[in-house]
């Protein structure tokens, strides 16, 4: 992005997390790899044996979680994919495992958080012996019902301009971020870059995940990882019901309740919580 466009949008922003957003791209340039014909943007970044796969959340830029991946990078090899414009959560998951094969990581840590969280689901049971321990953060479970609303969703998206749909997308997501600067600039700022085939993708990927997926706690009865559940007692887009619904498909999985952060923690007190866990035997 252009100085000029990137002062605009940061106006508001105190310059010290304008400052660390642009260290971070200089010091991260994205890689990238062809996998069944899809070309994949990737992120990595920091030190350690262990690796961590980052999985973002619904505008699907990797760097989204960059203030997590950098409370992160000290103690372990952060890999974060944004994600192309396929259709399906087979398509999303088997991309990622490609990345993972083209940097030789065996095994990860799977980080998802929100519409990513969806997506780790899908991917320790497709591919369980890739996952070391689950995170899974201020998401949910498949829900039919929210299918057949994505599906009426697309229905108007494919007449409706990017332009106006863009303008929707904010209006859905700007009370999540009121009086949060940074989030709401960095949301204006990548919203502003997102194409209509990535935004109709993306509710693609997700009326997949609700309508032809169901899951079951017998389903990972063999997985031998741990799981860590992470919840927003405030949550607006995951409330109490769906978070309760979640718990019921991981019986065993330890539980995080966050208190007064809406729809998302603040990254460096969620990167506290991740470190515990996974420093568990």
């Amino acid at each position: 992005m252009k100085s000029n466009a990137f002062d605009k949008i940061y106006r508001d922003v105190p310059q010290e997390q304008k400052e660390q957003l642009i260290r971070f791209r200089a010091t991260h340039p994205a890689k990238n790899l062809t996998a069944a014909g899809t070309n994949w943007e990737y992120l990595i970044g920091g030190q350690g044996e262990e690796s961590l796969l980052f999985l973002t959340g619904f505008l699907g830029q990797g760097e989204n979680g960059f203030r997590l991946i950098l409370a992160l990078e000290p103690d372990y090899r952060v890999v974060a994919p944004s994600y192309p414009s396929v259709t399906t959560i087979v398509q999303l998951v088997d991309g990622i495992v490609s990345i993972l094969d083209s940097e030789n990581i065996r095994q990860a840590h799977v980080f998802g958080g929100s519409y990513g969280g969806m997506v780790a689901q899908c991917l320790v049971r497709r591919y369980p012996d890739r996952v070391d321990k689950l995170i899974i953060s201020f998401t949910g479970a498949p829900k039919p019902d929210l299918g057949n609303r994505i599906k009426k969703v697309l229905k108007v998206l494919s007449f409706l301009p990017t332009g106006l749909i863009r303008t929707l997308v904010k209006l859905k997501f700007r009370k999540l971020l009121a009086g949060q600067e940074f989030r709401l600039a960095y949301f204006n700022e990548m919203l502003a870059a997102i194409t209509k085939e990535d935004l109709v993708a993306r509710y693609k990927v997700g009326a997949d995940f609700t309508l032809n997926y169901a899951f079951t706690p017998a389903d990972m009865k063999d997985w031998p990882g741990s799981i860590l559940i992470m919840q927003g007692e405030d949550d607006p887009l995951v409330k109490a019901p769906e978070q309760e619904a979640l718990k019921v498909l991981y019986p065993h999985a330890q539980v995080h309740m966050f208190h007064g952060t809406g729809h998302v923690a603040e990254p460096e007190e969620q990167a506290l919580v991740v470190k515990d866990f996974l420093r568990e035997d």
